[in-house]
């Protein structure tokens, strides 16, 4: 695998992963700038991998002439910079640099002056119509988040509510808080993009991974389908996945052997009790030995595994024994309560 494959798609994950945190907890207006550098980095992976690996050439040389004109820059306007021995970039690279992405170096490492530029091409080599299509909705889609990276009209009328008083007066107000504007097109953008990256990568480079892939894909897919509307479809029923000529019998119906999730949302009946942090409030020393011998305030039910692994070394604590990790906090959403109790722990076992 080229190098700058797998180094943009560890930026598509690492953003997407900041996409969904963001549009969890109501940032739906951040998460839509997030979901456009997704879009991006997904775009760049896919195309990456057609060209092949010569790509690594293109990704380190931009990256050592942005260095070197950002130190350029920096120097002549008397700003800080980190010390160095000798250039980035030697004399024939910059001047290869300089022919690939122009003086300033303003535009992508793959060559390309804009991610539309990326997308053109990919609709020129692509010789199937619908997914040319797609791609042109792509295009669509990252506009909107594009309104939401500057400051345009748009990003902030986001920001904007209609309040309706008890005397039935209304008045746009700011809204400084979470909501659920733009949580939706985030995610939707997002994993639309990522997706399609995925698939290609593991097509490429790990093709034992196809299955888990294309389940994912099939995740996705239905998660933004009406699931009554698809438990009514027949096998002769055009497949809403919009495809050409493709019937629901022979298309996504395979589908649901993956299975449906039915969402049951948390009342306060379902919450241990729990005291807010305040931060104004003096902590104190901890006391460890209440800690140690307090037990802990878990609600009933199946375990919670977020991961496991094996130590390569010993950490010099007592073998055989279960240990745990009392934080001193509490969690950031007061939902998580109702799954790991109003303390904050971590734990190990020896296996």
């Amino acid at each position: 695998m080229p190098q700058s494959v797998f180094e943009e798609f560890g930026r598509a994950t690492k953003t997407f992963r900041a996409c969904v945190q963001l549009a969890s907890t109501g940032f739906g207006q951040a998460a839509q700038v997030l979901a456009g550098v997704v879009a991006e980095s997904s775009v760049i992976v896919v195309w990456a991998i057609e060209q092949g690996e010569h790509v690594d050439r293109k990704a380190e040389l931009h990256a050592k002439y942005g260095l070197e004109l950002e130190f350029e820059a920096r120097r002549d306007k008397g700003l800080p910079n980190l010390p160095r021995t000798e250039p980035y970039i030697s004399d024939d690279d910059r001047a290869e640099a300089t022919r690939l992405f122009g003086v300033t170096a303003d535009g992508l490492w793959t060559g390309h002056r804009s991610i539309d530029a990326v997308i053109d091409e990919l609709i020129g080599s692509e010789p199937d119509e619908f997914k040319q299509l797609q791609l042109h909705r792509l295009k669509t889609a990252l506009s909107s988040c594009r309104n939401m990276t500057s400051s345009t009209g748009v990003a902030q009328w986001s920001h904007r509510t209609l309040r309706t008083f008890d005397d039935g007066r209304k008045a746009f107000m700011s809204n400084f808080g979470e909501d659920i504007y733009g949580v939706s097109n985030a995610l939707q953008i997002a994993s639309m993009m990522y997706s399609p990256a995925l698939d290609t990568l593991v097509r490429a480079f790990a093709p034992d991974l196809i299955p888990n892939a294309e389940a994912a894909e099939a995740f996705r897919w239905r998660a933004w389908r009406d699931p009554v509307q698809l438990a009514k479809l027949s096998d002769d029923d055009p497949c809403p996945c919009d495809t050409p000529g493709a019937h629901w019998g022979q298309c996504h119906k395979w589908t649901e052997g993956l299975g449906t999730v039915k969402y049951e949302p948390f009342t306060d009946a379902d919450l241990v009790n729990r005291t807010p942090y305040d931060p104004k409030q003096p902590r104190g020393q901890m006391d460890w030995g209440s800690v140690f011998h307090a037990p802990q305030d878990v609600p009933s039910g199946p375990t919670v595994q977020t991961f496991t692994f094996r130590l390569p070394f010993t950490l010099g604590i007592e073998s055989g024994a279960d240990h745990a990790l009392a934080l001193n906090g509490s969690w950031a959403d007061p939902n998580d309560v109702a799954h790991y109790g109003k303390t904050s722990f971590a734990g190990d076992h020896e296996i």
